[in-house]
C-alpha cells in the first residue's frame, strides 16, 4: 500500500502516513463511496434506457397492428355514406301542428315521406305513392295511388307552402297515372244495365225460335190451336222483353239522381274527399222530372274533425245522354224533425208539380 499524497510504500494497517503524515483510511473510505455513486447511477441510466426501448417497441406494434389495407378504408367510405344518406333522409323539411280527423298530432315533412305522429300512433304516406296534392278548404289533402285522402287541417295559413313544397317532390309519373278511385262507376254501372237487357232480349228469342223450330209438328193441329199455340209464346215473351228494358231504363235514371244529389252536396263541404253518405233515398218525384234526394253525409270541417248533417236537394231537367242536369241548391238540417219543413221549401223553390221553364 502506498500514499496517495507523497507515494512513501506503508504498512497494510497504517493510518497515517510517515513520510507526509497524511491520513490513510479516510482518502479511501472517501473514494470508495465515490466509486459506489458512480457505479449506481450507471447501472440506473442502463435500465432506464431498456424501459424506453421496450414501450417504443409496443407502441410500434399498436401502430403496425391498427394501420388500415385498402379494403377497410373502402368499407369505411362506404359506411360513412350510407350514414349520410340516412341522415338526409331523416332529414325533417316541414313541421307544423295539424289534425287528422279526430286526432291532432304533429305532421311532418320529410324527403321520402309525409309523416302524422300523434299519441295513437304514426300515419306514414311514402312520396313515390302520392297521385297529387291541393288545398281544399283551407285543408291539406292527399291522394295516393291506392285511392286513400287523407286531409289536414292547419291552424295556420301555411297550406300553399306545403302543396308547392309537396308537388315538387311528387315523380312525374305519378300525376299521369290512375288511382283506385278514378271514376268509372257511371260506365260500368251502364255496361251492368245493357248486358242485363241483352240478356233479357236473348231469353225471349230463343223462346220464339224453341216454338218456329217446331212449326212442323204444330200442322197436325186445328187452325185456331195452332194459331194461339204460336201467338201466346210470342206475346208472352214480348211482355218479358218490354218489361226488362222499362225496368232497367228506370234504374239509371234513380242512379242518376243520387249521383247528382251526391256531387251538388260535396262540392259545398269544407273536405268533399272525407264524404261518407248513408241513407241516401229519393223522398218524392213529380210527373215533370224533379226529385227530392235526402242523405246523411260525414265528412271533415277545417279542423279535421268530422260533422255529420243531414241534406236534402232537388235535382231536375236531367239529360242523361248529355250527362246535365240542374239542381236547387242543397239545404241541410240536423235531425228529421226538420226534414218535412226543408223539403216543403225547396219544392216552393223549385216550383214543385209545374212545368218546367225553358231557361
Amino acid at each position: 500500500m502506498y500514499c496517495k499524497n507523497c507515494g512513501q510504500e506503508l504498512s497494510a494497517d497504517a493510518k497515517f502516513c510517515t513520510g507526509c503524515g497524511k491520513t490513510v483510511g479516510k482518502i479511501e473510505s472517501e473514494v470508495k463511496p465515490a466509486v459506489s455513486e458512480r457505479a449506481e447511477e450507471n447501472r440506473t441510466s442502463f435500465e432506464t434506457i431498456e424501459e424506453h426501448k421496450s414501450e417504443n417497441a409496443e407502441i410500434k406494434n399498436d401502430e403496425t397492428q391498427e394501420r388500415p389495407d385498402c379494403a377497410s378504408k373502402e368499407q369505411e367510405q362506404a359506411v360513412r355514406s350510407a350514414e349520410a344518406e340516412h341522415t338526409a333522409s331523416e332529414k325533417i323539411l316541414l313541421t307544423t301542428t295539424a289534425g287528422y280527423g279526430f286526432r291532432t298530432g304533429t305532421l311532418n315533412l320529410y324527403n321520402d315521406r309525409l309523416e302524422f305522429v300523434c299519441s295513437q300512433g304514426t300515419f306514414t304516406y311514402p312520396i313515390n305513392k302520392i297521385k297529387k296534392v291541393r288545398k281544399s278548404f283551407g285543408c291539406l289533402e292527399v291522394t295516393t295511388l291506392d285511392g286513400k285522402t287523407p286531409s289536414f287541417g292547419y291552424d295556420g295559413d301555411i297550406v300553399d307552402q306545403w302543396v308547392e313544397k309537396i308537388i315538387r317532390m311528387i315523380p312525374e309519373d305519378n300525376l299521369n297515372m290512375s288511382s283506385v278511385n278514378d271514376g268509372t262507376h257511371a260506365a260500368t254501372n251502364n255496361a251492368d244495365v245493357s248486358q242485363q237487357i241483352s240478356s233479357i232480349k236473348q231469353v225471349g228469342g230463343e223462346k220464339i225460335k224453341e216454338v218456329v223450330g217446331n212449326y212442323k209438328n204444330l200442322q197436325k193441329l186445328p187452325k185456331l190451336k195452332r194459331f194461339l199455340y204460336i201467338t201466346i209464346p210470342i206475346i208472352i215473351a214480348t211482355i218479358i222483353v218490354f218489361i226488362g228494358i222499362v225496368k232497367f231504363d228506370e234504374a239509371p235514371s234513380d242512379g242518376f239522381y243520387i249521383t247528382a244529389a251526391k256531387q251538388v252536396v260535396s262540392e259545398n263541404l269544407r273536405s268533399p274527399s272525407t264524404a261518407q253518405f248513408s241513407d241516401v233515398e229519393i223522398a218524392d218525384k213529380d210527373e215533370y222530372g224533379r226529385a227530392v234526394i235526402t242523405m246523411t253525409v260525414d265528412a271533415q270541417n277545417g279542423f279535421g274533425a268530422y260533422i255529420r248533417n243531414k241534406y236534402a236537394v232537388i235535382i231536375y231537367d236531367v239529360n242523361t245522354s248529355e250527362n246535365t242536369f240542374r239542381y236547387i241548391y242543397p239545404q241541410s238540417y240536423s235531425s228529421d224533425s226538420f226534414e218535412k219543413s226543408v223539403v216543403s221549401n225547396l219544392k216552393k223553390n223549385a216550383n214543385w208539380g209545374e212545368p218546367l221553364d225553358s231557361d
